[in-house]
């Protein structure tokens, strides 16, 4: 975990007694009380990183006045200082979030790379009437059925940093193809991933030629790794934009077959005729503000439905029972290899994404049918007479299951960000319904007692999900000091608070 006991940096502003600033819950009754060089920005975020990769990310908050760029929450810590500095010298959300995800193909390949994609929801301050839906998963090919999927992340990316950047492009790619080239220290968060996947990652070549030793053992935390290969990819973005026809596509698609043989063929316009989505978000209103989700492409719409039942019938998180139906309703959701990262800057533009391999040991896979959109979506809510931004919240390796009980009792409970990310937790899985093993005994009683079946249920496992949020009571930008940005204490993140250089 990320000690927080340090003393705050410039990007982190906390009251003299250390101690989380709270403010009463008055954002749906409609009261409101009233911007370096790139190397020396990947130094600053080198030392960060490390300084911050010896432990999990509890919640953080904002500083008043001018100086308040923004904030940033991710999986990986050096990601997430690559968007810190972005936000400190002028760049929006959008472009923080570009970098990001760049960053992530390198620091965290386990669940972020070329040969991915992902989805996000934008919520621009200019744009009153919607917030956005950003859809770039990967799919396959036009033929042969099956295979690699088509790489999908370089050109979301992109369709991203066209509507919403203000930075230059190669400026945002720039901090990853330099930690490529020079070499990135394996963190916390990447070492635990690739313990968690065990002996089936080797089966995946390329994985096995970059993180396995000579004695058949991962590399560990804080050791060195270089991705040349990567490094020269991410150089042709820089300079190029997209490489999506001609000899620039193929080696895109060589880099990015997990090994193996590629299976996209630009002959056939694989890489050319795979666009981004943009379209409105899903949206649920309830009070002075609304929910925004990311539309299902198949009508599987549980988060939202979801939400529906809180925002009507109130969600009370006493409630075991209720925990139980929700995870059943999501039982069937599968649950792929991703990860979730929210930015917001000074203006209140904020962007909440999932990133997605599917699979990163047998391949970069497809996404199929929408089914794995419905277990990384991330959410937002934003009132409605005015585009501020009360809430964002991510989750990978889990269901709504998990996030949406935590929201809604930002929204409609109480309790601390930091209570409320550590309380145990209940979800669905194809077997029946998985509980937390630091859960309450009588959860598992109460889980036999409603659904008697002949599988063994409950199965009690470790952690459910890795969640990110960001919580502002009274809404972002007019009240950055009530916000709290926090990283999963289950994973091995940082959240922090950016203050302008």
């Amino acid at each position: 975990m990320f000690s927080h006991s340090r003393e705050p940096s410039s990007s982190t502003i906390q009251d003299s007694g250390g101690r989380l600033f709270r403010q009463p819950r008055l954002a749906f009754e409609g009261k409101n009380k009233q911007g370096q060089s790139h190397h020396d920005a990947l130094a600053a975020t080198l030392l960060l990183a490390t300084l911050a990769a010896c432990g999990g990310g509890a919640p953080d908050v904002t500083g008043r006045g001018e100086a308040f760029a923004g904030l940033v929450t991710a999986e990986e810590p050096r990601a997430a200082a690559v968007a810190r500095d972005v936000l400190a010298t002028g760049g929006n959300a959008a472009d923080a979030a570009v970098a990001l995800a760049f960053t992530l193909t390198v620091t965290y390949p386990v669940s972020a790379g070329l040969g991915g994609g992902g989805v996000c929801l934008v919520a621009d301050p200019k744009n009153r009437k919607e917030v956005q839906s950003l859809e770039f998963l990967p799919r396959f090919p036009r033929e042969p059925a099956g295979g690699e999927a088509v790489p999908a992340l370089s050109r979301g990316l992109l369709a991203l940093h066209a509507r919403h950047g203000q930075t230059p492009w190669g400026s945002l790619v720039m901090p990853a193809e330099i930690l490529a080239r020079t070499g990135s220290v394996v963190s916390r968060a990447l070492a635990r991933a690739l313990a968690a996947m065990e002996n089936s990652a080797f089966e995946n070549k390329g994985l096995r030629t970059l993180f396995a030793k000579p004695d058949g053992t991962w590399v560990g935390e804080g050791e060195g790794i270089v991705q040349p290969e990567l490094a020269h990819t991410l150089a042709h973005l820089r300079l190029h934009g997209l490489f999506h026809e001609g000899e620039a596509a193929r080696a895109l698609a060589t880099v990015t077959a997990g090994g193996g043989p590629p299976t996209v063929d630009d002959s056939r316009g694989d890489l050319r005729g795979d666009l981004p989505r943009w379209q409105a978000a899903r949206a649920v209103p309830f009070g002075y503000a609304a929910a925004y989700f990311v539309p299902s492409p198949t009508g599987h719409e549980e988060m939202a439905s979801t939400w529906a039942g809180f925002a009507a019938n109130g969600f009370d998180d006493s409630s075991v029972t209720d925990r139980i139906h929700l995870a059943q309703a999501f039982r069937a959701v599968p649950k792929g290899h991703s990860t979730g990262f929210i930015v917001a800057d000074h203006t209140g533009r904020t962007v909440a994404c999932t990133l997605t391999l599917n699979d990163p040991v047998r391949g970069q896979k497809p996404v199929t049918g929408g089914a794995t959109l419905r277990d990384m979506e991330p959410m937002l809510i934003v009132k409605r007479n005015v585009p501020e931004v009360v809430l964002a919240g991510t989750i990978a390796g889990g269901t709504g299951a998990v996030l949406l009980p935590l929201a809604a009792q930002l929204v409609f409970g109480t309790g601390s960000l930091d209570t409320i990310l550590a309380a145990p937790r209940i979800d669905g899985g194809p077997d029946g319904v998985l509980v937390e093993k630091t859960a309450p005994a009588r959860w598992v009683q109460e889980v036999r007692a409603h659904i008697p079946t002949a599988k063994p249920t409950p199965r009690e496992v470790d952690t459910l999900g890795r969640v990110t949020l960001l919580w502002c009571p009274e809404s972002l930008p007019p009240a950055p000091a009530t916000c709290q940005i926090a990283t999963d204490p289950r994973g091995h993140g940082l959240a922090m608070v950016v203050k302008k250089r």
